[in-house]
């Protein structure tokens, strides 16, 4: 449905040029609910933007199923409103002045885009509010709304024009955390059920993970992965994409023979390390909720010797911190048998660590 091929974006600033977008790939495949993951001022939205025709790009081509949109070196530009896609904003950019069914019909009544008798403007208006949970709210100006209902009126005006590709840049980002999760569902099964291909671009891992069926993290203009949300979060390509997809528990170790590297925490051996020269400097990388808590005196190559600091209920888990040898760790438990000050015996999976070089 949507082919990036090596594009390139730069935008000018005072006393130079950012360069936003860089050399990027990327194949959105029919159907796919396909998000876009990464820090504030990584170019996931001059990405979204430069889709939609928002921007113009310096290189490489934008291709929408087999028709061409953008291209830098081919000097072609499709205008937005001709692009065959809709996009969802961040702010809303619902008309405050106007009804909901104003803003809802007006991809099918402004002049330029007409095709609909006024008869089937009310037909599909009343179809998409019934589909986004807005029915009865026809007459109500955008203004009085909450900011939830607001955003399930832009969603209505986007998908009301039967998009070949719907653009969502960080939609949910303004509501409260309750809100935002009622939205994350609705969206999704409102996508799947009309079937249509998205992109969505948040800096939310929570929200990516959930919503994705193909998931990219993007830095500093790039994209470092693209998989199942599964995959990328128990196997990151490099430490940037571990830590943006949740917390880790990092530890220094150097190598040594045998699989075996010498850390601050204690001597680890596994095959996970068998890749790594003698005298390799790595970094040993564990999820909180893959760590495991016991009572104090068990021994093995997984168990390290630790003594609990502080601990914080949450209700369906508790958070404690850990420390040991040299480290501080952060373990995930549903075990809330443990207090603050007890000696423990953490155990931690080796073969699911993830292992890198210090430099990657």
């Amino acid at each position: 449905m949507l082919k990036i091929v090596n594009l390139t974006k730069e935008f000018e600033i005072p006393g130079g040029r950012i360069l936003a977008v860089r050399n990027l790939n990327l194949s959105v495949e029919q159907g796919q609910f396909f998000v876009l993951l990464g820090p504030s001022g990584c170019g996931k939205s001059s990405l979204l933007r430069c889709i939609a025709g928002l921007e113009s790009i310096d290189e490489g081509d934008i291709y929408l199923g087999d028709r061409l949109l953008s291209s830098g070196e081919k000097r072609v530009f499709v205008d937005p409103e001709d692009r065959e896609l809709a996009m969802v904003f961040q702010s809303y950019a619902v008309w405050p002045h106007m009804t909901v069914f104003e803003n809802i019909a007006f991809p099918l009544t402004e002049a330029k885009t007409r095709s609909c008798s006024s008869d089937q403007v009310a037909k599909r208006v009343k179809d998409i509010m019934d589909l986004v949970r807005l029915t009865g709210f026809e007459r109500y100006k955008t203004a009085t709304l909450s900011g939830g209902q607001q955003q399930r009126v832009a969603l209505a005006r986007a998908l009301i024009r039967e998009p070949k590709l719907l653009l969502m840049d960080e939609p949910l980002s303004n509501l409260d955390a309750k809100l935002r999760e009622e939205m994350r569902d609705e969206i999704k099964e409102l996508t799947q059920r009309l079937g249509v291909t998205t992109l969505h671009v948040t800096h939310d891992q929570t929200e990516a993970m959930a919503l994705a069926d193909v998931l990219a993290v993007m830095s500093n203009g790039q994209i470092l992965q693209i998989g199942d949300p599964e995959t990328l979060y128990r196997k990151p390509s490099n430490r940037i994409v571990a830590e943006f997809l949740g917390r880790t528990n990092w530890v220094a170790g150097t190598m040594e023979a045998d699989s075996t590297s010498v850390t601050e925490i204690g001597r680890m051996q596994s095959s996970v390390f068998a890749k790594f020269e003698i005298g390799s400097r790595v970094s040993v990388g564990f999820r909180p909720e893959w760590i495991g808590l016991r009572d104090e005196g068990e021994s093995g190559p997984d168990r390290f010797p630790g003594i609990i600091q502080a601990r914080t209920f949450l209700g369906d888990s508790v958070v404690y911190w850990v420390s040991v040898g040299q480290k501080r760790l952060m373990v995930k438990s549903t075990a809330s048998n443990f207090s603050s000050t007890s000696p423990v015996t953490v155990t931690i999976p080796l073969e699911r660590c993830v292992v890198f070089r210090d430099t990657e």
